[in-house]
């Protein structure tokens, strides 16, 4: 042919990956009160953004960090509480490190991940008079275990999952509604990743969490709260740029 040019392999990636996601899901924040009973506040269209790296430091051991970020509205159900809609955001920062197990000699083959990290997310909502919901941050360090798995040789699809466990999480409010006695964090995924190039991959994730704290005291609430729960399911779609 015309202008006729060695021919070459691509070189595959070798330092470490970017993803790019965004999301839609469901939210429900619910709070329980001494006086007023059960509090909830729900959204079942909110928006996320999830930005991902990673560096292999070598086909075993690498290093993560991840950034969160969602914005949206409630409804405040508690009678004679103002506004009637909260603003509400979450914010999720995390670093990690882990090793990879590899189930053959192909890094991009099968294979299980242990790490671990800390993550904090937090929840920022608007004041309300009287109070219905406050701003909560839990954070803490934590133990991931995940596997990636390709379908076949012949279909560039690999499947895989993620489990985080929180070891002793903390949670800060803006308006204490006491002590907290006992807080725990729940997080798994499962996800989709469709090889394009060999550069590039199309995920799909579906991402379920579970925050929960029950309070012992009085704390600063005119009306005492016992217990907080927020829940989180987020399908997200993005791209992965390998390098």
């Amino acid at each position: 042919g015309e202008d006729p040019q060695e021919w070459l392999p691509t070189m595959p990636p070798q330092f470490g990956k970017i993803e790019l996601m965004a999301g839609l899901g469901n939210y429900t924040q619910n709070t329980s009160l001494v006086t007023a009973g059960s509090v909830s506040g729900s959204n079942n269209l909110t928006p996320n953004i999830l930005v991902r790296g990673e560096l292999w430091l070598n086909p075993e051991w690498y290093v993560g960090v991840q950034l969160r970020q969602s914005v949206f509205s409630i409804d405040n159900n508690l009678t004679g509480s103002s506004p009637g809609s909260l603003n509400m955001s979450v914010g999720q920062y995390g670093v990690s490190a882990g090793y990879n197990f590899l189930l053959t000699s192909d890094f991009f083959g099968p294979k299980l991940q242990v790490g671990a990290g800390y993550n904090t997310t937090k929840f920022s909502v608007d004041n309300s008079t009287p109070t219905a919901f406050t701003t909560m941050d839990y954070s803490g360090f934590l133990i991931s275990l995940a596997g990636q798995f390709p379908l076949s040789e012949e279909l560039p699809v690999d499947i895989g999952g993620r489990f985080d466990f929180y070891m002793n999480p903390n949670v800060s409010e803006s308006k204490d509604s006491g002590s907290s006695s006992d807080s725990k964090i729940n997080s798994f995924s499962f996800f989709v990743d469709y090889r394009m190039k060999t550069r590039f991959k199309i995920r799909g994730e579906l991402m379920l969490e579970n925050y929960s704290t029950d309070f012992t005291g009085t704390g600063q609430r005119t009306d005492p709260a016992t217990s907080t729960s927020h829940k989180m399911t987020t399908l997200f779609g993005g791209v992965q740029y390998l390098f």
